[in-house]
């Protein structure tokens, strides 16, 4: 006598089926967000990313028995790994992407070179310099309580501050100044 085999029936409730597919879909690479066992938005994105990365076409508003059977049959990744811009696929992970000193990652996850920004002079800069030399040079003069000056071979310029100028005679009649600091 031959005895008929019926398929085993499955008793799992809908959001149990829900989580198992989001489960199957996390596996693969298409399902980037936990298992919730809430067939939302996201689990109807992942299972049409793996429908087009598969070959499949299951109705991806609802989780299906077929489906999960089609997930649980698929031994790795389906769906590629999608990295955010700074880093990049290595095996099942992102990793950052790590530029040498005066380099930084572009928008095409590429090193690029930083370019320097070199100070330019302004208007504004050359009136600051002048205006803060004229402030010097009339601060030097004001330190100049007696105005005089002092010239030898060398070229003239101010008695220092706290000196005075002495003039001499030597036997010769003839006279020398010299600058006498306190």
């Amino acid at each position: 006598m031959a005895a008929l085999s019926t398929p085993p029936t499955t008793t799992l409730s809908d959001a149990e089926l829900a989580k198992s597919v989001q489960t199957e879909l996390r596996r693969v690479g298409c399902l980037v967000s936990g298992a919730g066992g809430d067939w939302n938005a996201a689990s109807q994105r992942s299972l049409a990313l793996f429908n087009k990365y598969a070959g499949t076409k299951f109705d991806a508003q609802l989780a299906s028995i077929d489906a999960l059977d089609a997930l649980k049959a698929k031994p790795g990744r389906v769906c590629p790994l999608v990295c955010d811009n700074g880093f990049r696929a290595d095996g099942n992970q992102c990793t950052k992407i790590a530029c040498r000193a005066g380099h930084r990652v572009n928008d095409d996850n590429e090193c690029e070179k930083i370019d320097e920004k070199k100070p330019v002079a302004t208007r504004e800069d050359s009136r600051r310099r002048d205006q803060g030399r004229k402030e010097a040079e009339s601060a030097a003069s004001k330190s100049q309580a007696s105005g005089q000056m002092v010239c030898n071979s060398a070229g003239c310029r101010p008695v220092g501050k706290g000196c005075r100028l002495v003039s001499q005679k030597i036997n010769s009649g003839a006279s020398f100044t010299t600058e006498v600091c306190n």
